[in-house]
């Protein structure tokens, strides 16, 4: 016979507790955390007057259990974190539930809690990070599937997940930390051992280092060339930075390898036949889809410019070249000027 699923706790045959009983335990929680109020008490004798079972609760619809009082939280959470209650997802997502991971420690799930917060810490997260992870996912999958989280599936998960999609079209709004945290959460889980697959990260190896996909069909020369200035640019600058850079240079490769394909060498450029018509084809740029003027000298021919300001990184030996700072309307002429310092140097 397969083992039951960790998503249906309330399936296993248990003795349920009477009333009176239930009271008792929520008195003694209260005590041991020297919390606890005349009117706490009340809510909870009528709770248990009106639903003895409390997991009938349950079966209420949502605006029902939403409308329970504050002063009733108090022995809902009593209840989830004992394992008599089982609210449903759509019940523990439309509930913030900050007390849950305070109170966990002195009722049975406090072990699971204390081992995905070390689970996680292992992983690298900081404390904090650790325990929203901790509040917002584990201990609701612990609160609706039923301890130990080694036992969570992939089911509970999938469960947890269209519970987010639902609570996402009720209220009309994207439930992005929910769904971070759950991602997250997945790894944690897996590294504790729970039968849940790891997760799949999206491979972004092809946006680190491999800069020459951006020259494809430029002279070879020219594409080593900018590839190496962009290897030493990352150096010094963030990758969406680079990345930019060579989607703006790749643009310039582009435009030489069809103004001249016999020119295999930065140090082939000349002034009339490659810069110039480069600066006038910047000018003349326009959007592909609305027609207007691209607004790219500042970035196309600024970022061919800036090749004058990585001396190494084009491993071509010239002399430091001084431009004499332009205003920002000016671009083409900064372009203009640093290409022929190169030309007089190479």
């Amino acid at each position: 016979m397969p083992p039951a699923s960790a998503s249906a706790p309330c399936d296993a045959p248990r003795r349920r507790p009477s009333p009176s009983e239930l009271l008792g335990g929520y008195q003694a929680a209260l005590a041991g955390r020297g919390a606890g109020t005349k009117a706490f008490w009340s809510a909870a004798r009528a709770f248990v007057a009106r639903w003895p079972d409390p997991q009938a609760w349950a079966a209420e619809p949502l605006p029902v259990r939403l409308s329970a009082s504050s002063s009733a939280r108090p022995f809902l959470n009593y209840l989830m974190l004992s394992g008599q209650l089982h609210p449903g997802y759509d019940y523990l997502l439309a509930r913030k539930l900050p007390a849950v991971l305070r109170e966990a420690p002195d009722g049975p799930l406090g072990e699971d809690r204390d081992r995905f917060l070390a689970a996680a810490a292992e992983l690298g997260w900081q404390p904090r990070v650790a325990a929203g992870l901790c509040s917002q996912i584990a201990m609701r999958l612990l609160i609706q599937a039923g301890p130990p989280l080694t036992g969570i599936t992939d089911a509970d998960i999938a469960a947890f997940d269209a519970a987010i999609t639902a609570r996402e079209r009720a209220c009309g709004r994207p439930l992005k930390h929910y769904r971070d945290a759950l991602y997250t959460s997945r790894t944690v889980l897996y590294h504790m051992g729970a039968p849940v697959r790891p997760v799949a990260r999206k491979s972004t190896f092809h946006l680190r280092w491999p800069w020459a996909r951006h020259f494809d069909g430029a002279a070879p020369g020219i594409g080593r060339s900018l590839t190496a200035y962009l290897e030493c640019a990352s150096g010094t600058r963030v990758r969406a930075t680079v990345l930019a850079m060579a989607g703006r240079l790749g643009y310039f490769a582009q435009f030489l390898a069809a103004c001249d394909p016999a020119l295999d060498s930065l140090a082939g450029l000349d002034r009339q036949r490659h810069i110039e018509p480069w600066l006038a084809a910047v000018a003349a740029a326009r959007n592909p889809r609305t027609g207007t003027v691209l607004s790219a000298v500042a970035g196309r021919s600024g970022s061919a410019a800036r090749l004058d300001r990585a001396e190494s990184g084009l491993g071509y030996r010239h002399q430091r070249l001084t431009c004499r700072r332009q205003s920002r309307t000016d671009h083409a002429g900064n372009l203009r000027g640093c290409i022929r310092g190169h030309l007089t140097t190479w």
